[in-house]
């Protein structure tokens, strides 16, 4: 499933038919001890990350639904650029790409190369998709989700409302006691997925790429948040030459962050440490501030480059977290890490399976059979990998461990299904 595999589609794309002249060895299997390391890093980060930092004017800003699905079918990306984008990274990769003879034409910046900005769900199908999770969705979820003369107030979960600048304060609270979390899940109190509305992958299948920005919805339809992914906003690298055949980048965080702010973007989900974002020319607290004053949440998921959290029932209630109090709000996220394949892409499957948007090709087994259960959660990992990387890129999770931490999180979320199952059977009048 890793894109670095030696005859992925990546692979072919960037050495040819035969693929990689080298067979792909995850880095776990290649080099343990630094493995290792990267690991007891990752814990560390996680004992500060899931954080949350809502923006100060309170309440987010609904944005107008139809202006936004416009303005994001003018500017996101089309099926052409995103073939156009993943053979251009991998030649230069290959190191094949031709190098602009000035400077001045090394370097791209907001204005010459507008950040790339992929949409999970197609504007042409969001209304469709909306339609159909809220007809679905129980009629105690609609109650709340409706309840408008309490814009102030943020879910903390299914069954309890807070004070929206509580939320961060719960919410870390709340990750400290991931059993208490768990149990809630098999009670009903918290979201595990929601119902099965309709398949995403199919109607991906159908719709042809000339009527992915097609834009039809009603003022009146409630529209869902979408999930957006894309680099990292302002980002400059490379300035003094080009690396690899790789070209200089030099972007604005400001137009960078207008940018998602009018595709209807209300939080961003950042995947990279502060060293990273140094790294990469955003600052934490240049970030931190500018997202401010644009009127955005910030949310930090620090994920090491290649890897995964390491705490599944965590990363969980993070998704639950955000689909309670954005998606179903008809507020969309981005989300994004270094260049918006890899750790973005993990975020997005587990986005994806908690919106129980994708259907496997093995059918759910009837009763728990363990080989069965198996390749069902195979099946699943496999076709969220299959649209994330048809949305975004070929590149779309990038290692194994990227890919071994889905099947974890999926095989985790059917587990507390199971579990809610049985005692919603025990306890039925």
């Amino acid at each position: 499933m890793a894109s670095q595999y030696h005859m992925s589609v990546y692979s072919v794309l960037k050495f040819g038919s035969n693929g990689a002249p080298y067979a792909y060895l995850p880095l776990s299997l290649q080099q343990p001890g630094v493995t290792e390391s990267v690991l007891a890093k990752q814990r560390r980060l996680e004992m500060h990350a899931w954080r949350l930092q809502l923006h100060a004017s309170g309440v987010p800003e609904r944005p107008d639904s139809l202006s936004a699905m416009k303005i994001t079918a003018e500017i996101s990306d089309s099926p052409q650029e995103r073939f156009a984008e993943d053979l251009q990274c991998a030649k230069e990769d290959a190191g094949k790409a031709a190098i602009a003879s000035s400077p001045a034409a090394m370097i791209k910046t907001s204005d010459s190369h507008p950040i790339n900005v992929s949409l999970v769900v197609p504007v042409s199908l969001l209304p469709t998709v909306s339609r159909h999770v809220f007809q679905h969705l129980p009629r105690s979820w609609n109650v709340s989700l409706e309840r408008e003369q309490m814009p102030r107030h943020a879910f903390a979960s299914l069954t309890e409302l807070v004070p929206r600048e509580s939320l961060a304060e719960k919410f870390a609270c709340k990750m400290q006691h991931t059993d208490a979390y768990m149990m809630g899940q098999v009670r009903g109190e918290e979201l595990t997925r929601l119902p099965k509305s309709l398949s995403l992958d199919r109607l991906l299948s159908q719709c042809a790429p000339t009527d992915e920005k097609t834009v039809s919805c009603d003022v009146q339809d409630k529209i869902l948040g979408n999930l957006l992914l894309s680099s990292c906003p302002g980002k400059k690298v490379r300035l003094d030459e080009p690396v690899q055949g790789r070209c200089g980048i030099r972007r604005d965080l400001k137009v960078d962050l207008e940018r998602f702010k009018g595709m209807g973007v209300r939080a961003i989900v950042c995947c990279l440490d502060d060293e990273e974002l140094h790294q990469l020319g955003s600052p934490i607290e240049e970030y931190k501030k500018e997202a401010q004053m644009q009127g955005f949440d910030l949310l930090w998921l620090p994920i090491a480059e290649g890897f995964a959290p390491v705490d599944v029932s965590k990363f969980d209630m993070f998704l639950s977290m955000l689909i309670l109090n954005y998606t179903l709000r008809g507020l969309s996220i981005l989300v994004h890490c270094r260049g918006g394949v890899g750790r973005a892409g993990m975020v997005a499957c587990g986005w994806m399976f908690k919106m129980n948007l994708v259907t496997p090709d093995v059918p759910a087994p009837p009763v728990s059979v363990p080989g069965r259960e198996e390749s069902h959660a195979l099946s699943m990992v496999l076709k969220l990998v299959e649209v994330i990387r048809s949305r975004r890129s070929v590149r779309a999770i990038e290692t194994a461990e990227q890919a071994r931490f889905l099947m974890d999180y999926v095989r985790f979320v059917y587990r507390q299904e199971h579990a809610r199952a049985c005692v919603a059977a025990c306890t039925a009048p």
